[in-house]
């Protein structure tokens, strides 16, 4: 997973956020990726439901679907790899419905360098 920390309050600095006292980090997942031919479906992708592709990925409205139709075939999609309490796979067509107030596990790299 891909993520990027997102400080939503201009005084915090770094990947601490202390919005309403209380101290968190923020990420962001980007899911729609321009397609490249490094980062095309790989075989274990392909043989995921269609909703893990563009063209069966669950949207909201009829503009958001035809927003991802201009967009199919340039980009391709990252699916955030979440899990259930259980190990088994969020599809994400159910996201919304089962991440949304959840407490999470989040894995991350972090990764510094100095410079001067």
């Amino acid at each position: 997973m891909w993520a990027v920390c997102h400080i939503q309050i201009p005084e915090c600095q770094g990947l601490l956020s202390s919005e309403n006292g209380s101290r968190r980090m923020m990420f962001r997942h980007a899911v729609f990726e321009p397609l490249t031919y490094t980062n095309v479906y790989t075989e274990d992708e392909l043989a995921l439901a269609s909703q893990y592709h563009m063209k069966g990925w669950h949207v909201g409205s009829t503009a958001a679907r035809i927003a991802l139709n201009t967009i199919h075939k340039s980009h391709c999609t990252q699916s955030l790899q979440a899990y259930d309490m259980h190990g088994a796979l969020i599809p994400p067509s159910e996201y919304v419905q089962k991440l949304c107030g959840a407490v999470v596990v989040v894995c991350f790299n972090v990764a510094t360098y100095v410079f001067g």
